[in-house]
């Protein structure tokens, strides 16, 4: 949708300059607030880093990377349920690991025992670790919970300053962390590791089962929320990239495309955060720029997915979570309308922290992925490979370094009516759509404190069940 004039005639109340799940999230809960916004995005399509490409030679929209939720993530299945998606998630209370051909470990919660003991059967069925192993994991998951939040230590120190054993880290801390993290265990902070553990496992039994979309997440963020945020008067402005924002008599100039601007009386910038400082408002001092430049200070990391598709079934199940392997999961991808006669069965590898894997070639990448399969299923080596993928996004997410927490910004800036959003702002997670749609939410309450209505706030977390009542705030 354009702007029929160069200069919109009246200003709008709030202006989003970013389509991904952050400024999606922001427009939500301004929208129904009943203000009018605006949102900005340059790509022909929302949903940011969530986004999606099309794959001509399969004639389907394929993910740059898989994403889940939880029942942990109770922002973002709340935004879900506001613009009625929560019905496009298949939800699965098993994670299904394999370590050797043929060996599939049920990672699976009791719905009766109290938290954290609930975990006590999920982790009993990891047999490919010894007994000691297990009962070594489970005493240090309990210190973790114990473990103060601000700790500034490094997960790989912390392990090893608990006695884990190099098996006990590369069969199972490491698959956990990194695939969560998307960071190797020496850039990985303790706070951060404890909030997956803690809040996504063990505080609540409800917390661990996995969401997965049935859809493309073009599809999931494409023509059905486009309609819902339309018939909420959200005016899209696709394929329109901010060129600059200035300042000007108490509202923000939004300048996009080549020569037409609008002007808000609240601006969310919901950009990465490499790209903040590039949209500093031209016309103002230096004095509030530090604050903006900080932001490009955060560190990033990579995530693959290989996609990939063969002519038969490779496994039944779902998904999968891989042990030791350079692949990390594995995804079984529904068919969808598009595709072609000839598409055959897609399947999804993900490989988070992948800075170094991705130095090599496509081909390279495909080829190891494609040996480790075969390997690990005796179908795959059956089957023939119809089209194959190699998608890296290198920015894909901030690292998780024990300093981030301090180089974070706040949603409300130094600037009158200028906010930030995005999962790299302050908001108690990690690089997630939780992140994503939590921040967009603070944004917007601030707007709408300065509008002199109360902030609606965040869904609460899961609330601690069982035993870790004590043991979460012990």
């Amino acid at each position: 949708m354009k702007s029929d004039t160069t200069e919109s005639k009246s200003a709008l109340t709030i202006g989003i300059v970013g389509g991904g799940l952050a400024g999606i999230a922001a427009a939500v809960r301004l929208s129904q607030q009943g203000f009018k916004v605006s949102l900005f995005e340059a790509k022909r399509q929302l949903g940011g880093r969530a986004g999606s490409l099309y794959d001509k030679a399969s004639s389907q929209w394929i993910d740059h990377c898989q994403h889940v939720s939880m029942g942990c993530c109770t922002n973002y299945n709340d935004f879900c349920q506001q613009i009625g998606f929560d019905h496009s998630f298949t939800w699965s209370d098993t994670l299904y690991f394999i370590q050797q051909p043929q060996q599939v470990f049920h990672f699976r919660a009791s719905q009766y025992l109290p938290a954290p003991l609930h975990l006590a059967p999920a982790l009993w069925n990891l047999k490919f670790l010894s007994i000691r192993e297990r009962i070594s994991i489970a005493l240090a998951m309990e210190k973790l919970a114990r473990q103060p939040s601000n700790i500034k230590q490094t997960m790989d120190v912390w392990l090893n300053n608990k006695k884990q054993s190099q098996q006990t880290i590369k069969q199972f801390w490491f698959p956990v962390l990194v695939s969560a993290l998307s960071e190797s265990l020496d850039r990985i902070s303790v706070s951060m590791a404890r909030k997956v553990f803690v809040d996504g496992m063990m505080c609540n039994r409800q917390a661990y089962p996995l969401a997965i979309p049935n859809l493309s997440l073009s599809e999931l963020y494409g023509e059905r929320l486009i309609s819902w945020l339309t018939d909420h008067r959200v005016a899209l402005f696709l394929q329109s990239p901010v060129r600059r924002i200035e300042r000007l008599d108490d509202l923000w100039k939004v300048k996009f495309s080549i020569d037409q601007s609008q002007s808000f009386q609240h601006l969310i910038l919901a950009l990465p955060w490499h790209r903040v400082s590039d949209l500093y408002p031209t016309n103002l001092s230096d004095t509030n720029c530090d604050f903006f430049k900080s932001c490009s200070k955060l560190e990033s990391s990579a995530i693959t997915s290989v996609h990939v598709w063969v002519d038969r079934p490779i496994t039944e199940l779902p998904h999968v979570v891989i042990v030791g392997r350079l692949s990390q999961w594995l995804f079984a991808r529904p068919q969808q309308d598009s595709a072609s006669d000839q598409s055959g069965f897609y399947y999804q590898v993900v490989i988070s922290a992948s800075r170094e894997i991705a130095k090599l070639s496509r081909s390279e990448i495909f080829q190891l992925v494609w040996r480790e399969l075969c390997e690990l299923f005796p179908q795959a080596k059956e089957a023939n490979c119809l089209h194959s993928r190699v998608l890296t996004q290198a920015d894909a997410v901030f690292s998780p370094l024990p300093t981030v927490n301090e180089k974070r910004p706040p949603q409300k800036t130094p600037l009158p009516g200028f906010y930030l959003a995005g999962d790299w702002t302050q908001t108690g997670w990690p690089a997630t759509m939780e992140g994503a749609v939590r921040s967009g939410y603070l944004a917007a309450d601030y707007v709408l404190e300065a509008e002199g209505r109360s902030a609606l706030g965040l869904v609460p977390d899961l609330p601690a069940e069982g035993l870790m009542k004590w043991i979460a705030s012990s």
